[in-house]
């Protein structure tokens, strides 16, 4: 197997991955959108807008040139905000080969095609392109700093999901492999929209007891929106559902929970909109989700009220009452 691979984005998450590969013993290739990181991972080892403090693999070589990005390498990992994927990959298509693999690792849910990462790889490069899913547990400041991790490595070829696990693997980072590549984006981008409801939560002062009630809630309505997209509802009690679910939705860490949580302190989206470069990939992905409630008359309370309170100015009380008002039925 080559010792090249490339990475499409140099943010936390695409820094986070770069250095653990090179760890591995990768020589990586790591695209980023503005030059101002090239130059500073040059001179500093040090990607200071995006993971501060962490010193960066001699291995990690950074380029703006996408074509240098993708015909150094067969696989290619990506790591670039959902909203965006499509445009790198439109300037990647002209470099792109039946040999690539591309290794998505974004989470969310593209707010036009309401597209996982994974269909919008095979709608740009054809049905036929190799594709794998990372999901999983996994804060980038963790994995920075070697903290004892475990992911899930999920492709439609299990083969392709076995040589990326043993890519990634090493003393602190454990791969499992998955044949469910949808069930495991939709645990990804899904529990983004909920770590904003808990975030919520959080921040209106709801006691222990009533986030354990939404979080078990949030883990139904997961599984519903698995079996939706056309992967395994088994699929959201493992990593890549339930872990993904408990990191977002306990950890100020989290951009959604930590957005979420100033919402319920009285912050408006506008505001936070203001204040924030980014917002967190939960506000596009439950617009995302609001489409399909209403074109296929999905029940999904947890998905609709957050939209109701994030869009329609609807207090969270609505959320609470939604659920409790739905029929008695088995658990």
């Amino acid at each position: 197997m080559e010792k090249i691979v490339t990475v499409l984005g140099a943010g936390a998450w695409g820094t986070a991955i770069s250095n653990l590969l090179a760890e591995n013993g990768y020589d990586v290739i790591l695209w980023c959108h503005e030059s101002n990181v090239v130059k500073d991972i040059e001179l500093t080892r040090i990607n200071k807008d995006f993971l501060p403090g962490v010193s960066l693999h001699s291995k990690i070589r950074p380029t703006c040139d996408i074509q240098v990005a993708m015909q150094s390498s067969e696989f290619i990992f990506e790591a670039i905000p959902v909203k965006h994927i499509r445009s790198v990959f439109n300037l990647a298509k002209a470099y792109a080969t039946k040999n690539h693999k591309f290794i998505v690792t974004s989470k969310g849910i593209e707010q036009n095609t309401v597209m996982l990462a994974s269909q919008i790889v095979s709608d740009i490069f054809g049905a036929h392109t190799q594709v794998v899913a990372l999901g999983g547990p996994n804060f980038a400041k963790d994995i920075a700093a070697r903290t004892v991790t475990a992911t899930v490595v999920a492709s439609n070829d299990v083969e392709v999901a076995t040589q990326v696990a043993q890519m990634l693997g090493n003393g602190y980072f454990k791969a499992y492999i998955s044949s469910d590549i949808i069930g495991v984006q939709v645990g990804g981008a899904i529990k983004n929209i909920f770590a904003l409801t808990i975030g919520m939560a959080h921040g209106l002062g709801y006691g222990e007891n009533t986030i354990a009630f939404l979080m078990t809630r949030c883990l139904f309505e997961l599984g519903i929106l698995s079996k939706y997209f056309g992967g395994r509802q088994d699929t959201i009690y493992g990593l890549s559902g339930f872990g993904d679910l408990f990191l977002t939705c306990s950890s100020s860490v989290s951009k959604n929970f930590k957005f979420g949580k100033l919402l319920g302190q009285g912050m408006s989206l506008n505001e936070l909109s203001n204040k924030y470069a980014s917002i967190p990939e939960g506000i596009n992905t439950v617009q995302a989700i609001k489409k399909l409630i209403d074109t296929n008359n999905l029940n999904l309370p947890v998905c609709l009220r957050t939209y109701d309170i994030l869009f329609e100015g609807k207090a969270f009380k609505c959320l609470l009452d939604s659920i409790i008002s739905q029929p008695i039925d088995y658990e």
